[in-house]
């Protein structure tokens, strides 16, 4: 059972990291409100760290490591984000079934049915 009290999106982005000064690249698996899970490949982190998380060109968030396996690092933020922006953030599935969603041209046109195969004469080449 999961235990976290906020909902998690899948957002799977490279962003920068900054820790103790110095800039590292980050990879960011999920956010929610509260915290994200990051990997930074080079480890150089522990828990309790104070880090800022560039989320977007406008956004950073300023956290704190709450734990850390290996590469990869648990963050609680010291402000909750706006819920809009985790979500905007976060991969959202297409929930039409594929059979609903309709061939479109670029310019965002339907594209007409294609006839029904027919088979082609054998021209015996």
């Amino acid at each position: 059972m999961d235990s976290r009290a906020d909902r998690r999106f899948v957002v799977d982005k490279d962003i920068e990291c900054q820790i103790d000064g110095r800039v590292e690249r980050a990879f960011l698996y999920d956010l929610s409100i509260s915290g994200c899970m990051i990997e930074i490949s080079k480890g150089q982190f522990e828990v309790g760290n104070a880090l800022v998380l560039k989320l977007t060109h406008f956004i950073e968030a300023y956290g704190q490591v709450v734990w850390q396996i290996g590469e990869n690092a648990g963050v609680r933020f010291e402000e909750q984000l706006p819920d809009v922006l985790v979500e905007k953030l976060g991969f959202q599935p297409i929930t039409t079934p594929f059979e609903d969603i309709l061939p479109r041209d670029r310019f965002g046109r339907l594209l007409p049915s294609l006839p029904a195969y027919q088979e082609r004469p054998n021209l015996g080449l």
